[in-house]
């Protein structure tokens, strides 16, 4: 009886896999197992050259572009990511009003001086002249190993 209950299920749903089409049972593994077999490359013997079987449509549909040595899945998930939050930055670097302290207003601000071309040169090394004094005055290790902390706390 236990078995009858599983086996007649399984029948079923195996009946009605065989009546569906490609496209349905891609989108069926695609969307039950991550796995997208327009990736694949059905038109190689796996046992030939399992590789390109393996990844053929996703090298065919992503040609490594000249700047890369390799190229894959996370490198064109890093570039859109980089490029989403580019986009993001930028949309704060337009906003006028916004609250003190703020991530906004924080992240608005370091873009904008980032940004800031003009004033960068102007500036030269003037903001520097200081450490750089602090720094002429290490005379022993521990006074380098001090000087190391005050410029990890300052991100430099």
């Amino acid at each position: 009886m236990k078995i009858r209950n599983i086996i007649i299920p399984a029948l079923a749903l195996f009946a009605a896999s065989c009546g569906q089409t490609t496209d349905t049972k891609t989108e069926v593994m695609k969307e039950n197992t991550g796995i997208d077999l327009t990736n694949m490359d059905t038109s190689v013997k796996a046992g030939d050259n399992f590789f390109q079987y393996a990844n053929g449509g996703w090298l065919n549909k992503n040609p490594m572009p000249d700047e890369y040595s390799r190229y894959g899945a996370f490198e064109v998930l890093a570039k859109k990511n980089e490029k989403e939050i580019k986009g993001l930055i930028e949309e704060l670097a337009k906003v006028e009003n916004v609250e003190k302290g703020t991530p906004t207003q924080q992240i608005r601000d370091y873009y904008n001086a980032a940004m800031d071309t003009n004033s960068i040169e102007e500036l030269g090394l003037k903001p520097l002249i200081e450490i750089f004094s602090e720094i002429a005055t290490i005379e022993k290790k521990d006074d380098l190993i001090l000087m190391q902390a005050k410029l990890n706390m300052l991100g430099s």
